[in-house]
């Protein structure tokens, strides 16, 4: 896996007012440093207003569907370059509508979750990663054993339910090991509390063969990673027990993980 930057999500979510203040502060330091980075998130604005501009009821239907009063998982199956396409006048119309909740819409979808207090955890609540591909075929959220391909862009969520550090990170078929939060793989990171937190940075599944396996390991104190990653090192060797094997922790410690299955 590569890291990408900003992801798409995150920078919608950033236009939305929909990250926390600590990650919106990060995104706007970015932008301070980063002209590009400045242009496409002025090249999204100015395509979210004349897309509203020009369909007036697609404000209404936004303003229904931001409601969230749908459970069903939300597929967006057109890749969003077909938002520029010349169709005939109805099928744009159609076209837009589900742009607009693609971009204000489905993102909320993304990132809302039953919300707790920091540093509180709810009973029933565990912690738990979300993973969303994204292809030229849309976006979609990821269940276990659902089928990824290289080349796909992964956006990866967590939940912390409570618990206030943890690492994240994946096994692919290949035996190689990719650390995803923190960056600095000496301690576990600092867990946001109070939702679905994502992280920073869309991933790019590589030609990696057979399976990526995401696993997210929590606790309520600080932790070292030398030897949760050694151990995952090591199940890594043996792609048959690293699809199924649960790392050995700490009885007061949760661990999470999910198998992708790469095509």
């Amino acid at each position: 896996m590569t890291r990408q930057d900003i992801s798409d999500f995150t920078l919608e979510q950033y236009l939305l007012n929909e990250l926390s203040p600590v990650r919106r502060a990060e995104v706007e330091r970015r932008l301070r440093e980063d002209s590009s980075l400045q242009s496409k998130v002025e090249a999204l604005r100015r395509s979210n207003e004349e897309i509203l501009q020009r369909y007036p009821a697609a404000q209404f239907i936004a303003k229904l569907a931001a409601q969230k009063q749908r459970s069903t998982p939300i597929r967006v199956g057109a890749p969003q370059n077909y938002r520029w396409s010349v169709f005939n006048q109805g099928l744009v119309a159609v076209f837009s509508i589900v742009m607009v909740l693609a971009m204000g819409i489905v993102l909320r979808e993304l990132i809302e979750a039953p919300q707790v207090d920091d540093g509180v955890r709810l009973k029933g609540l565990e912690p738990s990663l979300i993973l969303y591909r994204r292809n030229a075929q849309g976006v979609v959220q990821l269940a276990a054993n659902d089928h990824a391909a290289a080349g796909d862009q992964l956006q990866v969520q967590y939940q912390a339910a409570g618990f206030a550090y943890g690492v994240i990170f994946s096994i692919d078929g290949r035996g190689a090991l990719t650390v995803h939060y923190p960056q600095q793989r000496q301690v576990s990171g600092a867990l946001q509390g109070g939702g679905i937190v994502s992280l920073d940075f869309a991933y790019q599944l590589d030609e990696a063969p057979h399976f990526e396996r995401f696993f997210f390991i929590v606790s309520a104190d600080s932790f070292s990673l030398d030897t949760i990653l050694a151990q995952a090192q090591q199940l890594a060797q043996d792609p048959a027990m690293a699809r199924v094997t649960e790392l050995d922790i700490p009885a007061n410690w949760r661990q999470w993980s999910m198998v992708v299955v790469k095509e």
